[in-house]
């Protein structure tokens, strides 16, 4: 059977309208949360980090809610990105529902690293107590520790490699050196 057009060689975006019930847990919690408090608190702890504000402001409210998102349903970083950017409750919690804009798992670390202990303890603290106050959110999995230190490993490298090569070659030769000491001798006696 003929085609009657050619297919696109460019994905090309759907824009759908989906209607998000009020009762979803999402939707709850968002309207639970009380954003500008949130915000605040996270204005004032990143002004103590940093000596000048430089560079556009961090998307508070869609960030907190990405952060909110990982903390409720325990997500990593790409998890997180992949449900804000399919999923109408998810982006209705980071306040994503009128605009095209996604978040990245790049920028969601990058928050929660300027944020530091200190504000995400805050951030996981105030979304959790509210999560299990209104029954969101089961206490016995959820953990606000969010902390992770990195491995120290060494990943090889040219000169790390040559530095251990010459070693061995060198341990080789004192081996090999050690006994040639005797065929010199006897190299002599002939």
């Amino acid at each position: 059977m003929a085609r009657r057009r050619q297919e696109s060689l460019f994905s090309e975006n759907m824009q759908l309208r989906i209607t998000v019930s009020e009762e979803h847990e999402l939707v709850r919690l968002s309207k639970e949360i009380d954003w500008d408090e949130l915000i605040d608190q996270e204005i004032e702890i990143r002004e103590k980090k940093i000596k000048l504000p430089t560079g556009p402001q961090p998307h508070y409210l869609e960030l907190l809610g990405a952060v909110a998102l990982m903390a409720v349903k325990n997500l990593t970083y790409r998890d997180a990105e992949d449900l804000i950017a399919h999923y109408a409750p998810a982006r209705f919690l980071c306040g994503l529902t009128d605009t095209d804009w996604r978040i990245d798992h790049i920028t969601i670390f990058e928050f929660t690293q300027m944020m530091g202990e200190e504000g995400m303890s805050a951030i996981n603290s105030a979304i959790l107590k509210i999560a299990v106050d209104k029954g969101f959110a089961d206490p016995s999995r959820l953990m606000s520790d969010t902390t992770a230190q990195e491995a120290k490993i060494p990943y090889p490298n040219e000169v790390g490699l040559m530095s251990r090569y010459a070693k061995i070659l060198g341990a080789k030769l004192k081996r090999a050196g050690s006994g040639l000491i005797g065929v010199r001798e006897k190299f002599k006696e002939v």
